[in-house]
């Protein structure tokens, strides 16, 4: 079924039957303790009474109740009331970044017994990329089997059962592509990588048996059907390169239909930025993602690389009042895009010594990695938190990749011949508040200013990386300052030990 702004005709014209004009039965699971009953009613009525941001997610009841002996070994049905809970909060939080699901309609032609097994699979996957994404689902304290798995995961392998109801294969549907497309979201956002793969790779061959990769398909459909479609395929484009580029799978989407167009949706900002996220993409298409990236005889030319680190070095046009979720993947995606070419271009062509604001210099990697800091300290933490493990990856090789020209600077520098007297910083942060940032001074007396940063509340990792700049004898220090997310201890433990030995202080060059 077509789920658009206007889905309420289209889904009448598929001819699936709406429920919503069915007798109204009784929400959520039948026959549970009356005082379970009363946890869950007054949660649901805090949400609404909030804007529909819940402050606890669905799943922390069902933890109360097991930790108040409330919890019988069966799970209780998943009830309509979370699934609405959570759609509230996708529509709330991650439709700038999904816009392929009006919730509304969804809410309207699921019904309260969930019958449909393609909408229910839908709302189910929706639900379950929602919650994971945004850490909603707390893990209980297990005492049984059926305990070990949060509201979340339960969401997710319902969404799989749902599907197996019917004929998702034979009866492609357009709704049907978005079902894996969630299911993926979800599965990254566990770090199953393998499952995430086949389901993007699932969606994106779904999209193109519907024929959703050939602009000759979308000629005679209704206008609003053919936006919603292309939308979907975009969506798929964007996730697919940034699935790629990340792990090294093969991509098998081509940009070859026509962009949405704004004026054509309900939310013309919002497609605005979204838009902005496709042309970077489309841009590094054949250079760092798609077909004849992995061409080993395949020739980079110094022009060529510097014009596209060009390209993507223009600030984006963010239309007033832009969403600061999407205009947070945009920029951390351009400084993503712009470090990778970096790399590239240090394996094909001979860089230069020459200052930061160079493309093929050495120490380009400094001005790629200030524009992200100063722009992740203007925006607000969930922002970045909604993007999920993905931007966490993203600033990851923002940070890498700034040690790795720290080595290669000092490395071309000694072959050169240049002598550089470095005296190592002693150091240590503690407190993951004060960051201290060191100015640039022509002097041995550089003073320390405080850096303060919105993220507080997370685990935070600071790499000062001081790169010589190859002027006439002076004392040059540069301070880059790099704030890292890092939600998992393997990120912390990787960075950690790059930057052992590479936080130096004092650079006196002479040439």
């Amino acid at each position: 079924m077509l789920l658009t702004e206007h889905g309420e005709a289209a889904g009448f014209k598929a001819g699936f039957e709406c429920s919503f004009a069915k007798k109204p039965l009784k929400p959520g699971p039948k026959g549970p303790r009356q005082t379970t009953s009363n946890r869950i009613k007054k949660q649901l009525d805090d949400i609404r009474t909030s804007g529909g941001t819940p402050k606890r997610s669905p799943s922390s009841e069902l933890q109360s109740c097991q930790e108040n002996g409330l919890h019988s070994s069966i799970p209780e049905p998943i009830a309509f009331s979370d699934v609405c809970a959570y759609l509230e909060m996708f529509h709330y939080k991650m439709y700038p970044i999904w816009p392929v699901v009006d919730r509304t309609f969804l809410i309207h032609c699921l019904g309260e017994d969930m019958k449909d097994p393609e909408l229910s699979a839908l709302a189910f996957a929706v639900c379950a990329a929602t919650g994971a994404q945004l850490r909603l689902c707390s893990e209980p304290n297990p005492t049984t089997k059926f305990e070990q798995t949060s509201l979340c995961d339960r969401l997710a392998i319902e969404a799989e059962k749902r599907r197996l109801e019917y004929d998702y294969r034979e009866g492609a549907t357009v709704s049907g592509v978005l079902v894996p497309f969630f299911l993926h979201a979800y599965y990254t956002k566990k770090r199953r990588r393998y499952s995430s793969t086949l389901y993007i790779r699932e969606a994106v061959t779904l999209a193109q048996l519907l024929g959703m990769d050939r602009e000759a398909s979308y000629v005679g459909l209704p206008p609003q059907e053919a936006h919603f479609r292309r939308k979907i395929f975009w969506l798929l484009f964007v996730t697919e390169r940034g699935h790629s580029m990340q792990y090294g799978v093969a991509a098998l989407l081509r940009p070859s239909v026509d962009l949405p167009q704004a004026d054509d949706d309900k939310d013309p900002h919002l497609i605005l930025a979204f838009l902005s996220l496709v042309r970077l993409f489309v841009a590094v298409d054949g250079m760092l993602a798609g077909e004849g990236v992995d061409d080993p005889g395949r020739i980079f030319t110094p022009e060529s690389l510097e014009g596209l680190q060009r390209q993507l070095g223009h600030q984006p046009d963010f239309p007033p009042f832009s969403n600061e979720v999407q205009k947070t993947d945009v920029f951390i995606t351009q400084q993503w895009m712009r470090m990778l070419l970096w790399q590239l271009s240090m394996k094909k062509v001979s860089l230069t010594a020459s200052g930061p604001d160079n493309p093929l210099s050495l120490t380009y990697p400094d001005q790629i990695a200030r524009d992200a800091l100063s722009f992740l300290t203007r925006v607000s933490l969930d922002s970045v938190i909604a993007h999920g493990p993905g931007m966490e990856l993203k600033i990851f090789e923002i940070a890498n990749t700034l040690l790795d020209g720290g080595l290669q600077v000092r490395t071309t520098i000694n072959l050169n011949k240049t002598k550089i007297r470095l005296k190592h910083h002693p150091h240590h942060l503690r407190n993951p508040k004060q960051i201290p940032y060191k100015s640039s001074h022509h002097n041995n007396h550089a003073h320390f200013k405080t850096f303060t940063t919105p993220f507080s509340s997370l685990q935070l990792l600071t790499f000062n990386l001081f790169q010589p700049l190859l002027k006439s004898s002076s004392i040059i220090t540069i301070t880059i300052p790099m704030v890292i997310i890092a939600s998992t201890s393997q990120t912390r433990q990787a960075l950690q030990q790059r930057a052992l030995g590479q936080q130096w202080v004092v650079a006196r060059i002479h040439q």
